[in-house]
Formats: structure tokens, C-alpha cells, sequence
């Protein structure tokens, strides 16, 4: 019991120390669980089977000292007789009684477990009273009370003194012995109470940190959430789009402001290539463009076009990052604005600026 104690214990300690620091193994847990229930099972066990034991030890306490009652009233009936050297009726019912019922109750006493060494001389000299008194009692009967004197003097005086000696030391050592015992049922029903409360304890703190730990995943999820919708309202109404893909222009993500832009669904981009999308004239350079990214782990510009759902092409300018070592990304990000607008207008100014603007026919600064 002693050794549970100490490794439940033990275990208890390292178990309340992780509960306020790191994590614990839900394998260490169901361990430290089972082997409070164990030594709780086992502590129960014992205080019940001690409080047996001490339950029989104030039993034969109790019969010990009926056998004493019962042996003392034979004796004193039996000196009686001798004394008026005449077994009256009465004396002899009270005789009968007690030697009908000493048996009884001496059988009962030998049904009952010997804890200690005391009980176990009280037999034998009780035997030997017994065979004495039978003898003394055979004499009286027949009327020869002289005969009954010289044996009572003789055998059944000092063995009644010893008896009852024997018997106030056995009386006394179960009574001291069942005291012991009690003690120890009390200590096992408390430790007993100490696992119970303990793993009572370790269950709540282990609830408390698991309701702990639910807010915070709460707290970060609803934080993620409102950050995704964030992030969300504000990339679906720009007009700038995000495209992820990686050194062989395969796309893992697009932004959902693509639908705004291209009028193609996001989703539908991933996993196809950009050579897809961009135009055939520009993705040589785009690629290009990203591999210098790589190379050179610095951001680049460049400029290309992509293919709208209509079939036209639109200009952009793209930021383009080498994101490929970041865990969450692990790719190449292309932040591209669509620039189409201003080329246009780039055009249509290069254009004033070399034609005439009646006949529109070249003038002479485009040559």
C-alpha cells in the first residue's frame, strides 16, 4: 500500500505540474486515472476487510469473556456444593445450564480466527479444565464429595486460576489488537478519500484546462473567421488579384477577385497552368520573371496580359514574390493590378503624338 502510495503520489505531482504547463498525452492521463483507481479499489479493500477483522476480533472479545462468566458460575456452583456437601436441585439446574452451554459457545469461539498467539493458549488449558470439571462433576454426582474436594483442590482450582488468567490475556491482546487494526482501517479509508479527492481534483483541472483550451481555439477560430470574411469582402471588390503557383507555372490559388477581373471562378484556376491564361507572348517573360525571384529571393516587376472570359486581353502589372520557403504559402505570388486602362491611354497618346489628328495619317515625329 505503501509503495501505490508513493508512485500514485508521484504520478499525481508530474500530473498537476503538466496540467499548468505543457500539454498532457491523453495515454499519460487514462495511466494516471487507472492507477488512482486501482489504489482506490485497492485502499477500500483493505479498510473493508480490516474493519471485518476488527468486527471479529470484538466478537471473540465478546465470547471470550462469556466462557469466563460461564466457567466462573460452574465454579461457584461446584464450591457451593462442596461447601454443603449436598447437590441440591437447584444448584444442580444452574449446573446443568451452564455445562449445556459452555460447549456451545466454545464452538463458536473455535469457528473464530486466532490473530494472535494469546488466544491460541487459552485452548489447551481451557481443555484441561474442562476434562477436570467433567471428572469433578461425574464424583459430585455420585455423592462422593470428598473424592470431588481432593480433585477440585488438586486439578480444577489451579487450572480455573490459570484459565482465567489466560483468558483477561487474551481479552486484553485481541482488545489491543483489534485497536491496531481499526487504526489501520481508518488510515486505508482515508487514504482511501485522499485518491478520490485527488483524482476529483485532476479531473477538474483537467476539464477546467480543456474548457481553457476550447475558448482560446474559439477565440482564435472566430479571429480567423472574421479575418478570412475580412480578407474576403476585400479581395473580391479589388481590382488587383493574387494568383500562387509554383516555378513550373501550375496554380494553387487564385484570388476570389479573379470573378471580379476575369469573370472566371477562383477555384476553377487551381490546378491548371498559366500558360493558360497568360499571353503567349508574355508567359516566356513571366516565368522568366519569377525565377529570377527565386534566384535572387528579391521582388520583380513585370508586365503581361490575361486572357478574360470574353476572349479579350487585359494588361497587368504584377508584383511578383518568392514565397516558396513560407509554410503556409509555398509558392510564387504574383499581386498583378490591372493596368489595362492606362495602357490603353499610353497608346492612344503615343498614337496623337505620331498622327495627324484631321487625317490621322503618320506625321513626320513618328519618322
Amino acid at each position: 500500500v505503501r509503495y501505490f502510495m508513493i508512485k500514485m503520489a508521484r504520478a499525481t505531482w508530474k500530473t498537476i505540474k503538466a496540467g499548468y504547463g505543457n500539454v498532457v498525452a491523453r495515454a499519460k492521463m487514462a495511466f494516471v486515472f487507472s492507477f488512482l483507481a486501482t489504489a482506490i479499489v485497492i485502499s477500500a479493500a483493505l479498510c473493508w476487510l480490516q474493519r471485518n477483522q476488527v468486527d471479529e476480533a470484538r466478537s471473540a472479545q465478546v465470547i471470550l469473556n462469556q466462557i469466563s462468566v460461564l466457567t466462573r458460575e460452574i465454579n461457584y456452583l461446584t464450591w457451593r456444593a462442596l461447601q454443603e456437601q449436598n447437590l441440591t436441585p437447584e444448584t444442580d439446574s444452574g449446573m446443568r445450564a451452564a455445562r449445556e452451554e459452555l460447549p456451545k459457545v466454545l464452538l463458536t469461539a473455535r469457528l473464530h480466527a486466532d490473530h494472535t498467539s494469546a488466544l491460541e493458549r487459552v485452548w489447551p488449558v481451557l481443555d484441561n479444565y474442562t476434562l477436570s470439571e467433567g471428572r469433578q462433576w461425574i464424583l459430585m454426582q455420585a455423592g462422593d464429595f470428598d473424592k470431588a474436594k481432593q480433585v477440585n483442590f488438586q486439578e480444577v482450582s489451579p487450572q480455573f486460576d490459570l484459565m482465567q488468567h489466560q483468558l483477561q490475556i487474551a481479552v486484553g491482546t485481541e482488545d489491543k489488537w483489534a485497536q491496531v487494526v481499526a487504526l489501520r482501517a481508518r488510515n486505508e479509508l482515508l487514504a482511501a478519500a485522499i485518491l478520490a479527492t485527488t483524482a476529483i481534483l485532476i479531473l477538474f483541472l483537467r476539464l477546467k484546462r480543456q474548457e481553457h483550451i476550447g475558448q482560446l481555439e474559439e477565440t482564435e477560430r472566430t479571429a480567423l473567421r472574421e479575418s478570412e470574411e475580412r480578407f474576403r469582402a476585400l479581395t473580391e471588390q479589388s481590382t488587383d488579384i493574387i494568383v500562387i503557383a509554383d516555378p513550373s507555372g501550375q496554380i494553387k490559388y487564385a484570388s476570389p477577385s479573379v470573378q471580379t477581373v476575369l469573370a472566371v471562378h477562383g477555384d476553377s484556376l487551381v490546378g491548371t497552368n498559366m500558360i493558360d491564361r497568360v499571353h503567349p507572348d508574355d508567359f516566356e517573360k513571366t516565368m522568366s520573371t519569377g525565377l529570377r525571384a527565386i534566384a535572387h529571393s528579391q521582388n520583380s516587376i513585370v508586365e503581361f496580359r490575361l486572357r478574360h472570359a470574353e476572349g479579350r486581353w487585359l494588361y497587368f502589372e504584377s508584383v511578383v514574390r518568392n514565397l516558396i520557403g513560407h509554410k503556409n504559402i509555398g509558392g510564387i505570388v504574383y499581386n498583378a493590378r490591372d493596368v489595362t486602362e492606362r495602357k490603353h491611354a499610353q497608346e492612344e497618346l503615343l498614337f496623337n503624338a505620331t498622327h495627324d489628328a484631321l487625317t490621322g495619317l503618320p506625321n513626320r515625329a513618328l519618322f
